[in-house]
């Protein structure tokens, strides 16, 4: 994990984003997203961003339950649907 760790620190010296870094250890392992985020966000490079995106994704994930027409969950995973078709008015 130290070579990784290393990738990961000179990837964000060299600028890459955080979700440049995340396709990037996705890609290399072929794991989830929720797995790579994990990896780079436990990081040295990164681990002082970890409260702060999870803070940021709970409150994208409550905005999403106030205006999503319906929500599903299943194995886990929660979908938003958005109804675009139909008339609001």
């Amino acid at each position: 994990m130290n070579d990784d760790y290393n990738k990961i620190e000179q990837m964000k010296k060299d600028g890459q984003s955080l979700l440049e870094t995340v396709k990037y250890i996705r890609k290399k392992y072929r794991c989830s997203i929720n797995d790579a985020n994990e990896i780079v966000l436990n990081s040295p490079a990164w681990i002082h961003y970890k409260d702060e995106f999870y803070s940021l994704q709970d409150s994208f994930h409550s905005l999403l339950d106030q205006v999503a027409d319906e929500i599903e969950e299943e194995d886990g995973k929660v979908s938003w649907i958005f109804n675009i078709d139909q008339d609001k008015d």
